[in-house]
């Protein structure tokens, strides 16, 4: 009897992919690239983009499974799709991001992401994140507390692990007032929904927008887990809105929640309870992206002493301040250097390497005919490793950000950390913000180096962050 489920299943695959199929047919007779096995002689799917974006151009097609997929890293592509009415470019099917996420801004379309947007900008507006750098300095506290402890005990600190956890808690500070205690040893439950996210495979996620969630049992337990994150997000939201009720504005807490729950639209409606809890689980799940940002700044720290002492030498004109409190928006503007270095991390590693778009009727790009429901995978981080753009791309060069730089002059969306467009990440001035107050007040305090027979660090990928490959191990010194 089991060969006629095995056959059932085949079956349903085709039928879920037959207008697929017929694409990606076309897409293998109008465009180079790999054969279907050859993904599997790579550790991640970003080195495998990589490496054939270098051996077949700028613009290519690769199979994932049954589904065959356009894959470019050219700015003019980019520039076509991201400027596009929406209506011709969507977001992809995301169905496995939306377990966990529901519909949020990342996985809404149309006249949904439209309303939200409009409901959301006001809260991440500049004047409004510039005003929660004082929540840094609470998160940072405890982590400067674990700095000293391994200075007195001369233990290693797992940086990699500890900046996450830094991260997660500014994240749910700020945002919604949550305090998760992801720095201490006993830390909120709630923890466990945002590290399962990580731990599913990208390509796991892939499939499942095309296959029975059946086929997937490792996403049973994390469908359990999110039920449980959304009623616990409920309870509290529930409370703030009641407070709400009874608060003046300005007295209501200082994070994203007030503002979301504040916020109304042009007919003068809220946000439904199941619409925050979306917008909640969108942002908690943001919490890697930066902290991996700044994993990838203390390596570059290691591996070129001279930008480390440039840039500390820079840190200590303004240590009265680094050394007290977070710095406002406009004293990080008088750290050139600093705001350099973080944007040479964006351009070098390229955090959120990849994203999707698929064409909602047929249409042309780049001179090419694609057929409705083609998926398009736009690369920045092979934009970000374009010598064209960046001469000598995986040298480490904040100076190619400055005003005087001598590099040649770049085409647009040579830079695109965040996305470009009306689709643009959101959260983008809230996280360089974060990054720059976080790397700034730490190297003012402290220096890192290797433990001894510390592996080497490379290029790792899991759930859309492009991530160190391991943790890192390293000593911590006071300055």
């Amino acid at each position: 009897m089991w060969y006629l489920y095995i056959i059932a299943l085949i079956a349903l695959i085709a039928w879920n992919a037959r207008g697929r199929i017929r694409t990606a047919i076309y897409l293998t007779r109008q465009l180079p690239g790999p054969k279907f096995s050859e993904i599997r002689k790579f550790s991640n799917i970003v080195e495998a983009l990589n490496t054939w974006t270098n051996q077949y151009g700028s613009t290519f097609r690769v199979w994932f499974g049954p589904i065959s997929v356009v894959v470019s890293s050219k700015t003019e592509v980019f520039k076509q799709i991201l400027n596009a009415d929406r209506v011709k470019w969507n977001v992809g099917p995301r169905q496995g991001v939306r377990r966990a996420i529901g519909l949020s801004l990342p996985t809404a379309n149309g006249k949904d992401w439209k309303h939200q947007r409009q409901m959301l900008n006001p809260a991440f507006g500049f004047h409004k994140v510039a005003e929660m750098t004082t929540i840094f300095d609470k998160c940072l506290t405890k982590f400067f507390e674990i700095c000293e402890e391994k200075i007195r005990t001369g233990e290693p600190i797992n940086l990699t692990q500890s900046l996450t956890n830094l991260s997660t808690d500014i994240i749910a500070l700020s945002a919604f007032g949550m305090d998760l205690k992801a720095q201490t040893n006993n830390p909120s439950p709630a923890l466990a929904h945002l590290h399962s996210m990580q731990k599913i495979s990208p390509v796991v996620v892939m499939m499942s927008n095309y296959l029975p969630e059946f086929c997937f049992p490792m996403l049973r337990q994390q469908n359990k887990l999110h039920k449980e994150m959304r009623a616990e997000l409920a309870k509290f939201i529930n409370e703030r809105r009641e407070l709400a009720k009874t608060t003046a504005p300005e007295l209501m807490p200082l994070d994203l929640l007030s503002l979301i729950v504040g916020a109304r639209d042009e007919q003068g409606g809220a946000m439904s309870l199941d619409e925050i809890i979306n917008q909640a689980l969108g942002i908690f799940n943001s919490y890697e992206t930066t902290s991996t940002a700044m994993s990838w700044a203390i390596f570059e720290m290691l591996q070129n002493p001279s930008v480390e002492e440039k840039l500390y030498g820079e840190l200590t004109k303004h240590k009265d301040i680094l050394l007290n409190r977070a710095p406002l928006a406009e004293e990080l503007r008088e750290l050139p250097y600093l705001g350099m270095v973080v944007d040479e991390i964006l351009r070098k590693y390229s955090v959120i390497p990849i994203f999707d778009r698929i064409a909602t009727a047929d249409t042309t790009l780049d001179g090419m005919f694609i057929p409705e429901g083609t998926m398009v995978l736009l690369f920045p981080y092979g934009v970000h490793q374009n010598a064209e753009h960046w001469p000598n791309p995986n040298e480490f060069r904040p100076e190619r950000h400055s005003e005087t730089s001598t590099e040649p002059k770049r085409a647009a969306l040579s830079m695109i950390p965040f996305s470009f467009g009306q689709r643009n990440c959101i959260g983008k001035e809230f996280a360089v913000l974060q990054m720059q107050s976080l790397l700034g007040q730490i190297l003012s305090r402290y220096r890192f180096t290797y433990t001894p027979n510390h592996p080497p660090v490379g290029l790792g990928y899991a759930s859309s962050v492009h991530k160190p490959n391991i943790d890192m191990m390293l000593n911590v010194h006071r300055r």
